[in-house]
């Protein structure tokens, strides 16, 4: 089709308007509102289900226009670089546009794989994400920063690493504790370690958490770090008074030290450089626009 032709520029006029953008914006939001008030356990003959598919088949309808109008516009692949699918953004509206007409197309077959066509609608709000340069901007970075994210999860890991073996030479077999749920009240004081409580009757068992092993340490600090439940770890570590021996509270308040220290190194400084390897990648894609 040639670019003077009449067709092709009413295209060109509806794609170019200073509104068509927003409406398509407006239209992704409201069919992401859709797909929330979609529920699988709801009855699909229901007259809510039945509405809901309505609605969708005629948004399907109106993104399979847009890419068409696209199409004729910019022409499909074979149109040089401004060609419809040789942009990212593009290949990724178009597969979604596919994947919503075949899953409407095959609404009455119940077969797995079309099910799951189905689900990949749930990809259609990043749509979205091609039409804002902000949002672009913002995927952009994440993916430039990937490399030097790279660096620093070694350096992280290593951090780890040296911590844990440290945490398992202190604590290791020390956050055990007594069960005393069906020992009588009377005898509890007298359980000292492992073998009181047994013979008591006790459960001997150990914390969720600990620093039995290196695998063990790195899973607790890793979890210490994201600051989620790390003040129970480090009470434990300060009431553990030995290998197979009942915690003791307060046994050891210097424990805290090694804690402090950690949250520092790990939850401070490490975190801290990811997020600020990703403010500077930021930064640059901002500039070079």
């Amino acid at each position: 089709m040639k670019k003077d032709n009449g067709f092709r520029k009413i295209c060109r006029n509806i794609v170019g308007h200073q509104h068509f953008d927003t409406f398509i914006l407006l239209l992704i939001a409201f069919s992401t509102i859709l797909l929330t008030l979609e529920s699988p356990l709801a009855d699909p003959q229901g007259q809510r289900q039945r509405v809901l598919a309505k609605i969708d088949v005629v948004v399907s309808a109106i993104f399979t226009v847009e890419l068409l109008l696209k199409v004729v516009v910019y022409g499909f692949v074979l149109n040089g670089p401004d060609s419809y699918l040789r942009g990212a953004w593009n290949i990724m509206d178009c597969v979604i546009v596919t994947v919503s007409l075949v899953s409407l197309a095959a609404a009455g077959v119940d077969l797995g794989v079309l099910k799951i066509l189905r689900t990949l609608r749930l990809l259609r709000p990043l749509r979205m994400i091609s039409r804002n340069p902000g949002l672009r901007v913002a995927v952009h970075s994440l993916i430039n920063a990937v490399p030097d994210i790279g660096n620093v999860l070694v350096v992280s890991t290593l951090f780890l690493l040296l911590f844990a073996i440290l945490g398992t030479n202190l604590y290791k077999g020390t956050f055990y504790s007594c069960h005393t749920e069906n020992i009588p009240a009377e005898l509890i004081p007298k359980i000292k370690d492992k073998f009181d409580c047994m013979d008591y009757g006790g459960d001997w068992v150990n914390e969720d958490q600990h620093f039995d092993n290196v695998g063990s340490s790195i899973v607790t600090l890793f979890n210490v770090m994201t600051t989620e439940g790390w003040i129970g770890v480090m009470w434990n570590a300060v009431d553990a008074a030995g290998i197979d021996e009942v915690p003791i509270e307060d046994n050891a308040p210097t424990a805290v030290l090694f804690f402090f220290l950690f949250m520092v190194v790990g939850s401070l400084f490490i975190l801290n450089m990811f997020v600020g390897i990703v403010i500077n990648v930021f930064n640059a894609e901002k500039e070079t626009l």
